[in-house]
């Protein structure tokens, strides 16, 4: 609820400046949802709200917030109290103001979408479907191949580390939640183990270098916005917190208070993703650089695409070569006296063809048949999606006026049922 009311009032996402919810909650309550957009008769959430003679809902954002939300958010008229934009009240009689239900808008906007995405649950997998029958037997989807997968992401592969849980990411406060610990708010936020060169440093739990591209290229969780850090890691050992962030270093893998400077190794990390659906979601990495999932395994069990550089740092190897010349070596997943931030599991591993592709067959068995088809409860309305502008990668077409002309591109709309296989990318 909360990620979700940030957007519309961003002037750099989807405002204009000096915006507020209660202006926006005027400017909307009065219209219908969906105006130019198709709905499907068979709608999953929707459909008794269809509009029969065109495109859109027949109700207006203000009918639906009265059938949802209990009245004493929204019922009070501005004739009876009018509040300021931030839900102040005003002396009565004062001129303009705000209804209850405009400045509640973003209590309405914020709860709406976090119990629709709460429906969004894709637990219907092969994979889960073995699961919950507790038995060695083979289900449609996972059958002998996708078991041994299973047990190559749950030992050799030590894909397992990272991609744990049943979300299959660390990246969760399920996964941020201790053992003895009583659950805190925000989860616990970091952590400090032995990296792939043997020494420890702390890290944002849930975010890792994995080595798909030299760090110089993209600081990722490493990097600064308005002079703090990202990382939280990286905000406590320099003192310079601007979020909250929970940690027990009597828990940590390598236990200990932290130490103001100590080694921090998240330049070049990124967030650990889910791999529920990852057959969909392709291209992959943070750089979309690996079109299918042979190619992402073929790059794990390679160790990454890390290479040698000499490095006068800390987590360097010393090397010595044949004239007796000792060089210290990092590799490119160093950054600034850092010469390596690879976590430990990121070695080659050495799997035969035919286990890489038993782990690429489990990694499919978790895609969900519901979402491979938008069927419900991932149908949806007719989505109109920004796609550029009009042209190619040399020209575009200039409307007239010396602008380029946007294009877009459609996804129609889906109904209960589901609509054709959306494929993976590019079809590979």
């Amino acid at each position: 609820a909360s990620q979700a009311v940030g957007p519309p009032l961003s002037d750099f996402e989807m405002s204009c400046a000096n915006r507020t919810f209660a202006d926006l909650g005027k400017k909307m309550l009065v219209r219908r949802p969906l105006r130019y957009q198709s709905v499907a008769f068979t709608d999953s959430v929707l459909r008794f709200y269809r509009n029969f003679f065109g495109r859109g809902l027949y109700v207006t954002y203000e009918t639906l917030i009265k059938r949802a939300f209990l009245p004493q958010y929204w019922a009070k008229p501005k004739a009876e109290q009018a509040f300021d934009a931030f839900g102040e009240p005003l002396p009565n009689g004062a001129r303009g103001g705000y209804s209850q239900m405009e400045v509640n808008f973003p209590l309405f906007w914020g709860l709406a979408i976090q119990m629709y995405e709460a429906t969004l649950v894709s637990d219907q997998t092969p994979f889960d479907l073995w699961m919950t029958q507790n038995t060695a037997d083979p289900v449609p989807g996972f059958g002998a191949q996708e078991l041994a997968g299973l047990d190559v992401f749950t030992t050799v592969g030590q894909c397992v580390f990272c991609h744990v849980g049943p979300e299959f990411t660390s990246a969760t406060l399920r996964a941020e939640i201790l053992p003895g610990v009583p659950p805190l708010p925000n989860g616990i936020g970091i952590e400090r183990m032995l990296m792939l060169d043997g020494g420890p440093a702390l890290y944002d739990i849930g975010f890792y270098n994995i080595g798909v591209s030299p760090t110089t290229e993209d600081l990722g969780v490493g990097g600064n916005l308005a002079g703090f850090p990202l990382s939280f890691a990286r905000q406590i050992a320099t003192n310079n917190a601007i979020d909250v962030v929970n940690f027990d270093p009597t828990l940590f893998e390598v236990p200990g208070p932290i130490v103001a400077g100590e080694r921090v190794d998240v330049d070049g990390a990124f967030k650990v993703p889910t791999l529920r659906n990852v057959e969909l979601t392709g291209p992959f990495f943070h750089t979309g650089g690996y079109a299918t999932l042979d190619s992402v395994v073929e790059f794990y069990n390679r160790g990454g695409n890390r290479r040698d550089v000499a490095c006068d740092g800390i987590g360097s190897i010393a090397v010595t070569d044949a004239n007796g010349t000792v060089t210290q070596i990092g590799d490119t997943s160093g950054f600034d006296g850092v010469c390596t931030n690879v976590p430990p599991d990121m070695a080659v591993l050495g799997l035969t063809a035919a286990e890489q592709a038993a782990l690429v067959a489990f990694m499919k068995s978790l895609t969900d048949p519901r979402v491979r088809i938008n069927a419900a409860p991932f149908d949806h309305p007719e989505l109109i999606l920004s796609n550029g502008q009009n042209g190619d990668q040399f020209s575009t077409v200039d409307d007239g006026t010396g602008r380029a002309i946007d294009d877009t591109l459609t996804l129609p709309a889906t109904g209960s049922g589901g609509d054709a296989d959306i494929g993976t990318f590019l079809g590979l």
